[in-house]
């Protein structure tokens, strides 16, 4: 459960001006923020509505993610409407090169005939990431047809 934490301290640290910025834009006092992204406090904890407010504000879904994969499933945006076939041929050649990059990190893994911890989440990442290409790829073709 801690990877929901981790995912929103990633968000939290990766925006611009870090977590006093976000906690400021919030509207929230930094060491509150601080101590709600931190996975080793036991006393203040995120809220479901502050994560997805901190997902929204940044643009970021590694909270949606992390608590997808917890679960067992991919979180997949939406399409665009109205996308070109330029749009559609690189999403293919986007969506080719994610199934090439699961199919390497399978390789990867494999190669000491073991599977680690970190190489588990790897797999899961990259099979997120080259699920999103195909189905946003699905979605366009699907569009085209309207």
């Amino acid at each position: 459960m801690s990877n929901l934490i981790d995912a929103a301290q990633r968000i939290g640290m990766g925006y611009p001006g870090g977590i006093p910025a976000l906690a400021g834009r919030m509207g929230k006092h930094v060491r509150v923020l601080q101590a709600k992204l931190s996975p080793i406090n036991d006393t203040h904890h995120l809220s479901l509505m502050e994560a997805l407010e901190i997902q929204l504000m940044t643009g970021k879904a590694d909270v949606l993610h992390a608590m997808a994969t917890e679960l067992g499933f991919v979180a997949v945006p939406l399409p665009v409407p109205g996308a070109s076939s330029g749009d559609l041929l690189r999403s293919v050649t986007r969506m080719m090169a994610e199934v090439g990059d699961y199919a390497r990190e399978v390789e990867r893994a494999l190669g000491d005939g073991r599977v680690s911890d970190n190489e588990r989440r790897r797999l899961a990442k990259e099979l997120t990431e080259a699920v999103q290409a195909l189905v946003h790829v699905q979605s366009l073709v699907l569009g085209s047809g309207e």
